[in-house]
């Protein structure tokens, strides 16, 4: 009389397996704004501790615009061999174009970086998948470059029908709260992010493609994190703890559509 639920257990067993979600597979392209602190894998980590299973590759060069990546080809080539869900576009700070005021980069004008999103959103919509933009935070030195960036990444996303993920808008928040959160999101050249930094795009990434907030999800994440090497390119360094802000408080940052989320560098994920 045992062996009949014992078969039913199987079978709601066999169900769930065949129901679980596929992973989610995204290729970010960019430069070391994407391989400082290995973003796609403390994305990777993040969206795992919200019961998200990722699967990423990078296509990282430092200092590389869009358009850098068309005239190398890697990016197309990756493109188009990893059935991917998501490519995530990330240009260079300035955008390829620069005007310097007292020793700090300006970014000008977005066109280079238009053209580049473009030709690279025609690889991507062959290839099956959807469009979304790393929007990166402007150089600490000048903040009110941001206004630009978004500008540029924001249009772009418009016209493309791409995914805008704002973590220069995030930031930006973050940094109004000042010292109350006792965060550096910089490293020492006031240009790359630091642990914090990286993690505060993770939860925006996080919010943004699964429209889920990261409020909870542990603040420790260990991987493996990438060393800029010589050429520009980056290497995956030995394992490390990536992020371990188990010290710090939590932050608010704005989602777009002005929907209020909040992302925790301390609570550990509620289970």
């Amino acid at each position: 009389m045992t062996r009949y639920p014992v078969r039913l257990a199987c079978l709601f067993l066999l169900a769930a397996l065949m129901q679980a979600a596929p992973p989610v597979r995204i290729l970010f392209i960019g430069n070391s704004f994407t391989f400082v602190n290995n973003l796609p894998e403390v994305f990777t980590k993040v969206a795992a501790a919200g019961g998200i299973e990722v699967q990423t590759q990078m296509v990282a060069v430092g200092g590389s615009t869009l358009n850098g990546h068309i005239g190398r080809g890697e990016a197309q080539k990756a493109i188009h061999t990893g059935h991917w869900d998501y490519v995530i576009l990330q240009d260079e700070s300035s955008m390829g174009s620069i005007l310097i005021v007292n020793g700090v980069r300006h970014p000008v004008d977005p066109s280079d970086m238009w053209h580049g999103a473009r030709e690279l959103d025609k690889e991507i919509k062959s290839a099956g998948a959807k469009t979304a933009f790393f929007h990166t935070w402007a150089w600490r030195a000048a903040p009110e470059a941001q206004a630009t960036l978004d500008y540029a990444y924001m249009t772009i996303a418009k016209e493309l029908g791409a995914i805008d993920i704002p973590v220069g808008p995030a930031w930006q928040s973050a940094m109004r709260a000042g010292p109350s959160l006792g965060v550096n999101l910089y490293i020492a050249d006031g240009a790359h992010p630091s642990p914090a930094g990286t993690y505060l795009a993770a939860c925006e990434f996080y919010a943004t493609l699964f429209g889920k907030s990261p409020m909870g999800l542990s603040g420790k994440i260990v991987g493996m994190p990438y060393v800029a090497a010589r050429g520009g390119s980056s290497e995956p360094a030995e394992p490390a703890t990536l992020v371990d802000l188990s010290a710090e408080k939590p932050r608010d940052y704005r989602r777009p559509h002005g929907t209020r989320m909040r992302a925790s560098c301390t609570e550990p994920m509620r289970t």
